[in-house]
């Protein structure tokens, strides 16, 4: 008995631009189930069925930079006379992304942006603290936090990783009780 078929047949079937042509086999070093489509303006190319189904992809590159207005012409002759930003903005993507793709093909920014002046950073003076203050943050630190072996929160028991994640007042009244016990 063969396998049962987990993903229907998409054959003839159309996802916004791709038609699906047909399936291929199954390759072993990748999981989903790849798809051969073609776009409606002839182009060819593999696809997954899940990003089909899940409309991750609906066209080839060339219909989507024709559909977006991003041929490199396009963009040299807005970017002749406007920012890096004002780009991004009118071509509806990334600041990142049209940094790339400017790079990838040799365009420049028309305009430079002015960079807005930093406020100057005012350091406050600090108010130094009694010395009340001081004593008692001198004996809200002077926690010492030497493991000790203590009955039920040693390195074997299940609450051993407790005396490191809640090494507060809960660590310290064990601690306390533990030491009465063996002085008294």
């Amino acid at each position: 008995m063969a396998g049962k078929r987990t993903t229907p047949d998409l054959t003839g079937q159309k996802f916004g631009k791709w038609t699906v042509i047909r399936e291929l086999p199954k390759d072993p070093n990748r999981y989903g189930v790849r798809l051969l489509c073609r776009c409606e303006c002839g182009t060819e190319r593999t696809i997954e069925a899940s990003e089909l189904t899940h409309k991750r992809t609906t066209m080839c590159s060339d219909c989507s930079r024709r559909q977006t207005k991003r041929t490199p012409e396009e963009v040299r002759e807005y970017m002749a006379t406007h920012t890096r930003n004002e780009g991004a903005r009118h071509f509806d993507i990334s600041r990142a992304t049209l940094d790339k793709y400017m790079d990838r093909y040799d365009i420049k920014a028309g305009k430079v942006e002015q960079k807005r002046p930093r406020k100057a950073l005012t350091v406050k003076p600090q108010r130094k603290p009694s010395p009340e203050q001081a004593a008692k943050a001198r004996r809200e630190f002077n926690v010492d936090i030497t493991p000790r072996i203590i009955p039920g929160v040693n390195d074997f028991s299940p609450h051993h990783e407790r005396r490191w994640k809640y090494s507060g007042s809960d660590y310290l009244a064990r601690m306390r009780s533990y030491e009465r016990m063996v002085s008294g």
